[in-house]
């Protein structure tokens, strides 16, 4: 039996009605979703970080290199 606050209201999972449940285990996945497009958006946002000084001039890549490898 799960207990859950629900706007400041407790609830248990054992006293859902079918309906309920349904809408409980939708609640579940849309959290689950959530977890993982926070997880995707990360790694797009380094994947995007990285490839991006590749379109730099090769002048201007190389000398972010230089920059970056003296720290």
């Amino acid at each position: 039996m799960a207990k859950l606050n629900i706007d400041g209201v407790d609830v248990y999972t054992d006293d859902f009605d079918e309906d309920q449940a349904k809408i409980f285990q939708e609640v579940q996945q849309v959290a689950s979703e959530l977890v993982r497009l926070e997880f995707l958006t990360h790694c797009l946002k380094q994947r995007q970080s990285a490839l991006a000084p590749l379109l730099l001039p090769k002048e201007d890549n190389k000398e972010d290199t230089k920059k970056d490898s003296k720290k």
